[in-house]
């Protein structure tokens, strides 16, 4: 325990204890209702997302590499580092595009052939 009347300087008292120099002179303070409020306003903007540019536009769609542009950043890297934490679906969705690429409409199976066009059709029909 630190004792602020000892022969031993507060220095010593702390490297003796294992203590951080600086933390032996802070003295905690009241602090006053309006200020606690204040603070407690700064912890809820911090904790929260922020609504910025880039964050709605890549929630709306757009491509990364238009939002990197935009914010001047050199690197999308930085851009998908930074905002990708904003959109945790992303995983889902490329799985549900791929799923929508690969999967067969109903009534075809995988042996069903598509009927030629018109421009084969055509291209057959001069070579004969």
């Amino acid at each position: 325990m630190i004792h602020r009347t000892h022969a031993l300087s507060l220095t010593r008292q702390a490297a003796a204890l294992g203590l951080s120099r600086g933390s032996v002179y802070y003295v905690p303070r009241p602090v006053r209702a309006a200020d606690l409020a204040l603070m407690r306003q700064l912890d809820a903007l911090h904790a929260e997302p922020l609504l910025s540019a880039a964050t709605l536009l890549l929630a709306a769609g757009e491509h990364p590499k238009g939002v990197q542009e935009r914010l001047g950043h050199a690197s999308i890297t930085l851009t998908l580092d930074t905002y990708s934490h904003l959109q945790p679906d992303t995983q889902k969705r490329a799985a549900d595009r791929i799923d929508d690429l690969v999967t067969l409409p109903v009534g075809r199976s995988a042996t069903t052939q598509k009927s030629p066009s018109a421009t084969t059709q055509a291209l057959k029909a001069t070579d004969s």
